[in-house]
């Protein structure tokens, strides 16, 4: 009743919805995509329910055909970040479009960061060109992409945190040739 009562709470409007419906769809939906685990998605992020079934459907294909994404793997994206349904299908495409077509992260590396850190699909688009133009900037596009793929939660670091950061690297690295 703990549970019932946090998502009640949270999302008062779920008693106003039909149960064969409008909560039965989402329920048995969620828990399909997610393998079983509607309710800790549910917990976390019980405005799940006012989404449509519809709309669900297009984001769960959305990360199977256009970021390669199995079964497992969006169970394990939507676990990690329950709230990335709240993002627009349009915005995440052009997160999609913005890191394969414009940065060029392969399919492999883009699996990586949608794996590692979904909250991606949160952040401004200029923020991340910005992000990546650092270090892009710094180390060239090869390396910009390495760290990218190898530890998506870099883009979460703010530009000044980042250029701090890799100043007060630098120095214990300078070449004194």
């Amino acid at each position: 009743d703990v549970d019932l009562s946090h998502i009640v709470t949270s999302n008062p409007r779920v008693l106003l919805y039909s149960l064969p419906e409008n909560i039965m769809p989402k329920v048995e939906l969620l828990d399909d995509v997610s393998e079983g685990h509607a309710d800790i998605i549910l917990l976390n992020y019980p405005l799940w329910l006012d989404y449509s079934v519809d709309g669900v459907s297009d984001m769960v294909g959305f990360f199977k055909a256009e970021v390669g994404l199995g079964n497992s793997e969006v169970a394990k994206v939507l676990l990690k970040r329950p709230a990335i349904v709240s993002n627009g299908l349009e915005k995440m495409r052009s997160v999609v479009t913005l890191l394969a077509d414009e940065l060029g992260l392969e399919a492999d590396g883009l699996k990586r960061v949608v794996l590692q850190n979904p909250s991606v699909f949160s952040m401004a688009i200029v923020t991340l060109r910005d992000k990546f133009g650092y270090l892009e900037g710094r180390f060239g596009n090869g390396v910009a992409l390495r760290i990218v793929s190898g530890c998506s939660s870099v883009l979460n670091l703010s530009r000044n945190n980042l250029e701090e950061k890799l100043e007060v690297l630098s120095e214990y690295f300078r070449d004194d040739e």
